[in-house]
């Protein structure tokens, strides 16, 4: 089956902090990051969302054009959950699968142990 790092990310909606007495979430949306090469931002309306321009197999990005960068900074140590709205293209089980890095921190394109697959 064909794995696609994403197709359409509509929103990065939050990241909390449980261990945060205050619970406020952090919130980056997807435009925001450091879009590789293979990334398009658009519009629909008031929304803004990105693209991946391309698609891919495996178990990782592969490429480094195939990968979006966020600098977050945390007020504490602490238990962090991640959440992110998708929305799921026309192509549905061809069409929704994605990667995150598995840790914070520099991660390898093409080493699948980076990375975490999302996948329908």
């Amino acid at each position: 089956m064909k794995v696609f790092l994403i197709f359409t990310l509509v929103l990065f909606l939050s990241i909390f902090n449980f261990a945060s007495a205050q619970n406020e979430p952090i919130l980056i949306e997807a435009e925001d990051g450091t879009l590789g090469t293979d990334f398009t931002s658009s519009n629909i309306g008031d929304i803004t969302y990105i693209t991946c321009n391309s698609d891919g197999a495996g178990d990782s990005p592969a490429s480094a054009d195939r990968v979006v960068t966020y600098t977050i900074e945390f007020a504490e140590a602490g238990i962090y959950d991640l959440y992110a709205r998708l929305r799921v293209g026309g192509a549905a089980a061809n069409d929704d699968s994605f990667f995150y890095g598995s840790s914070f921190g520099e991660k390898n394109v093409t080493d699948e142990n980076d990375w975490i697959t999302i996948n329908n």
